[in-house]
Parts: structure tokens; sequence; C-alpha cells
């Protein structure tokens, strides 16, 4: 019995500048191009079936959304425990 054919995937990097990463720990955004044929033969990239499971995977909470008008909540991830903090600037920090 032989293998499915795989489709070939493409995932591209786009990371932060060095000053930036060095404030940001290292923040990177992928992004998922599956490459298929067309019916003359060529390659094309059909990424707006992704943009659907991005946008589904990745959400936005605003912060007052997280605050609810307190200066700080706590998060538990992973069994440990969080703080995030909101700054008088309009800064946020998350602390362990």
């Amino acid at each position: 019995m032989s293998e499915p054919t795989r489709q070939p995937t493409l995932t591209l990097r786009a990371s932060t500048s060095n000053a930036a990463r060095s404030r940001s720990r290292n923040l990177s955004t992928a992004v998922l191009v599956t490459p298929r044929a067309s019916s003359e033969g060529e390659c094309t990239v059909h990424a707006a079936e992704h943009n659907e499971h991005r946008e589904r995977a990745e959400r936005t909470l605003s912060s007052d959304h997280l605050l609810q008008g307190r200066s700080h909540v706590f998060i538990a991830h992973n069994g440990e425990r969080y703080q995030l903090r909101a700054t008088r600037l309009g800064k946020l920090i998350l602390t362990k």
C-alpha cells in the first residue's frame, strides 16, 4: 500500500527587529502557504483557506475586557499564576 501524497507546505517567518526583540523576547509571526497546481499546471498559492483558520485561531481581547476596571488581574497558565498589571502610563506588565 502506498503512502498518501502530501502537499508541500512553505512556512514564512517575519521576526521583529533586534532592538524590539530584546524588549519583546522573540515575537514572530508565521504565515502558512500551501502551493497547489492550477488547471494550466502552474503552481498557485491558496492562502484564503488559511485565513479562515488563522482568524479562528487568532483572537484579540481588549485589556479593558480583561481588567474590567481593576488595576490588575491574575492569570492561571500551565499550573503557574501570573499577574497582568496596567501602569499609570497605559502599559501592561505581565509578571510571574
